[in-house]
């Protein structure tokens, strides 16, 4: 077969087939704005958009050409509106992606940002010829949160199809240990919480586009650990969901109201305490990766945060207040959530350089067997940390007058409410 028509057929299969992924696209977005102009700026363009910063130039016009024959085609079948501005935002954004595309190829956080910025700046680009017109915020919301949630999808999925060794599904590759890296942990719990705040701070026109934020984190985890990192994501990303008030079950089927009890009850045990085995799982898997007693180091983490958060509780009983022995459940929850995260993290590597000190360590004879032997070994690191957690705690409390958990809720969380309440607020009429 010639090459001629070899990329002929390519040129062709590439044409359908972006277009029909573009008109499905086109189809679930009219479903979430109910405009069929607004909805080509949503998925479509994310579509677009993360194809054209992964693909060679040669299939950019196969791209731009059969997106335009469709917004013709809906504009003789729906009466799609705003035509001109529609094709000229698309012309825009060839700018900043071909300002970026040598560098597409590299597999590094350079990389990432550059595409990231092209990603930004073709939005503002798409949606610049709407200025003047009402519409031009909703312009520039729908090709951001179509650029974030399909771009970096686009770049996954090219990495894994084009760079990645596959090889078979087995035990052997299932049961492959993954090296957890702190600061990768620490940026995913940072994009957690801005997701969680979107969910519940943005007002209620807006918040259908909130649950597309949360593909950033399980992308950003997938991009570095695979389907391990992806599932991690998926998973703590629920908390987010559950936490929206736009999803939900019982939105759809109001009945399913009578079972509120139940599902309040599995929430409190798989979501308002889900810091505790979040540190446990964190400092035990980081222990691994460091040839540490795993149980032993994720039981010590969760003391240590224990030892610095509040263990009282305000109760008022008969308008009596007072003081009870306790946990309250934002020490449990979400609140809790960033200090255990890196209480697990600190308390596991501060364990692990305390236990590689051979002078704090208490020998034991050599008919001891190994498991007291290990055990009286890590007495004394175990000791120091327990009492620096709680020292530590306690002079954090009475520096700042609150506790740790309590001061980094307020500094992360707040702000960030704060602003987004302040957009609401200004976009009012």
């Amino acid at each position: 077969m010639s090459p001629v028509f070899s990329r002929l057929i390519a040129v062709v299969a590439s044409f359908f087939i972006f277009s029909a992924a573009w008109f499905c696209l086109w189809s679930i977005s009219l479903h979430l704005v109910e405009r069929p102009e607004l909805a080509v700026l949503l998925f479509p363009f994310g579509l677009r958009l993360g194809l054209m910063l992964q693909c060679p130039r040669g299939y950019w016009p196969v791209s731009l050409g059969a997106e335009w024959l469709m917004l013709i085609w809906l504009a003789q079948e729906v009466a799609l509106a705003h035509l001109p501005l529609l094709m000229t935002g698309s012309l825009l954004t060839l700018i900043p992606v071909a300002l970026i595309s040598r560098y597409r190829h590299q597999r590094d956080w350079r990389t990432l940002l550059r595409q990231g910025a092209a990603l930004i700046a073709a939005a503002l680009l798409q949606s610049l010829p709407w200025v003047g017109e009402k519409e031009v915020l909703n312009a520039l919301l729908l090709t951001l949160t179509g650029g974030l949630t399909l771009a970096p999808t686009c770049l996954v999925f090219w990495h894994y199809l084009t760079s990645t060794v596959w090889q078979p599904l087995g035990p052997a590759l299932v049961s492959q240990p993954v090296n957890w890296r702190a600061r990768h942990l620490i940026w995913y719990l940072l994009l957690f919480v801005v997701s969680l705040w979107l969910q519940l701070g943005l007002p209620a026109e807006l918040s259908r586009f909130t649950p597309f934020c949360l593909a950033l984190p399980i992308i950003a985890l997938a991009w570095h650990y695979g389907w391990q990192g992806a599932l991690i994501a998926t998973l703590m990303n629920a908390i987010a969901l559950i936490a929206s008030q736009t999803t939900g079950l019982a939105k759809w089927a109001p009945a399913l109201s009578n079972l509120a009890p139940a599902f309040t009850a599995m929430n409190f045990a798989a979501v308002s305490c889900m810091t505790i085995p979040i540190i446990l799982l964190i400092a035990m898997n980081l222990a691994k990766a460091k040839k540490m007693p795993p149980f032993i180091t994720g039981v010590l983490a969760v003391i240590c945060y224990f030892a610095m958060v509040p263990n009282t509780i305000t109760v008022t009983i008969q308008e009596a207040t007072g003081k009870a022995s306790g946990l309250s459940g934002g020490v449990l929850g979400a609140q809790g959530l960033f200090v255990g995260m890196l209480v697990a993290v600190l308390i596991t590597n501060l364990f692990h350089w305390l236990t590689s000190i051979e002078k704090i360590k208490i020998k034991m004879p050599a008919s001891v067997p190994a498991g007291i032997a290990n055990s009286f070994n890590i007495l004394i690191p175990v000791f120091v940390i327990i009492v620096f957690s709680s020292v530590f705690g306690t002079l954090f409390q009475l520096a700042t007058g609150s506790y740790i958990n309590e001061f980094i809720y307020a500094v992360v969380q707040a702000p960030l409410s704060a602003a987004v309440q302040s957009i609401h607020i200004g976009q009012q009429p």
